[in-house]
């Protein structure tokens, strides 16, 4: 017999702050106790009222919004491009014969590699910045949306061909409903990609965003208010991949459903 839980949705989010909660207390505790130095480590309470005074002095938000714009533009561009990509790699097979291969090659370079190369091209500038996010999210998009599309069921196909489906019919009702828990896949680690991308951008080069104000704080030793700037961080990734878990439950309700059958 299955126990209903009377707070379903209450208690996740209870587990999920167990451990941070610890830590933060174990924290405060060993630097109190001097454990820990405080000039490399604040305590809690120090960072939480540094935290403050860098959002009131500082205008923090303008370099968090500069972030948050070339990231989404980056991955937008990203995620359209290697889908499309990826797409007609996996439906034509001479496309796949064609572009693969080359690729597959330039996939192999870490993308902290292309960053001197997109910058001697386009300048260190907005360009640049949106170049290397685009980058960085493409190929995952790409692998994936070609992964899914690739090992779509035969059985399926076969059934829209016995229905005499046409071939947008069958992409658009067979296909891509098949590959879209893999694609999402793909979005979701290019998600992440795309934040570490912009950090290191931004403290490569330039004058504005979370990247350039955490390198600058950390050239000063200013330890208190790195932590808040790793916090915000940490915080605004999180959110992205909680976004982009509630859209893909939306957009595949019956992966979710053979997931919760499975536990």
């Amino acid at each position: 017999m299955v126990r209903k839980s009377l707070s379903p949705n209450l208690k996740p989010w209870c587990a999920g702050l167990i451990v941070p909660v610890m830590i933060i207390t174990g924290w405060e505790i060993a630097v109190r106790l001097r454990i820990i130095t405080t000039l490399f480590l604040p305590p809690p309470s120090v960072v939480l009222r540094a935290g403050s005074e860098l959002f009131v002095q500082w205008g923090v938000m303008a370099h968090v919004w500069s972030s948050i714009s070339l990231v989404l533009r980056g991955f937008f561009m990203g995620t359209v491009a290697g889908f499309l990509v990826g797409a007609a790699c996996g439906l034509a097979l001479m496309a796949g014969k064609v572009f693969c291969p080359l690729l597959n090659a330039l996939r192999q370079v870490p993308t902290i590699a292309w960053l001197p190369v997109i910058a001697f091209a386009v300048g260190h500038e907005d360009v640049g910045k949106l170049s290397i996010i685009a980058l960085s999210v493409f190929f995952p998009v790409f692998v994936n949306t070609l992964h899914g599309i690739t090992y779509v069921s035969q059985e399926y196909i076969e059934v829209a061909r016995i229905f005499q489906f046409s071939r947008w019919h069958s992409f658009r009702r067979v296909i891509l409903p098949e590959a879209l828990p893999a694609i999402f896949t793909g979005i979701r680690y290019s998600a992440g990609m795309s934040w570490s991308m912009i950090l290191f951008a931004e403290m490569f080069s330039g004058r504005k965003g979370l990247g350039y104000l955490l390198s600058r704080r950390q050239e000063l030793l200013v330890a208190d208010e790195s932590i808040v700037l790793l916090v915000v961080i940490g915080l605004l990734g999180f959110m992205v991949d909680y976004s982009i878990i509630c859209v893909e439950r939306r957009m595949t309700p019956w992966s979710r459903q053979m997931q919760n059958s499975l536990v």
